[in-house]
């Protein structure tokens, strides 16, 4: 970012910012600013690009575990309606 910028950049901010979203997954940090550390040149920029893949590697396990282990019995057959195994219906009138 610097290099395409001209800016100096405060990497100990950068750096802060990235490992404080490690223990609070809400704090939300766009992919395009993440880009900025894809490829790491110094030693500030390889600690934050560490801290983005733990952050990924989190973010992946953690969304794992939302879905069921196993999917039902009747999972993608055409014979059963989607509609038939929910444990709630909804009426229209």
């Amino acid at each position: 970012m610097a290099r395409d910028l001209g800016a100096l950049l405060d990497y100990a901010e950068f750096e802060k910012l990235f490992v404080q979203r490690l223990d609070d997954p809400a704090l939300v940090i766009s992919r395009g600013l993440e880009a900025n550390f894809e490829e790491p040149t110094y030693d500030p920029e390889r600690r934050i690009k560490a801290a983005i893949d733990a952050h990924r590697s989190r973010a992946a396990t953690s969304s794992r575990s939302e879905f069921p282990a196993e999917m039902p019995s009747d999972y993608g057959d055409p014979s059963v309606s989607p509609r038939s195994s929910l444990p709630w219906t909804v009426s229209m009138r």
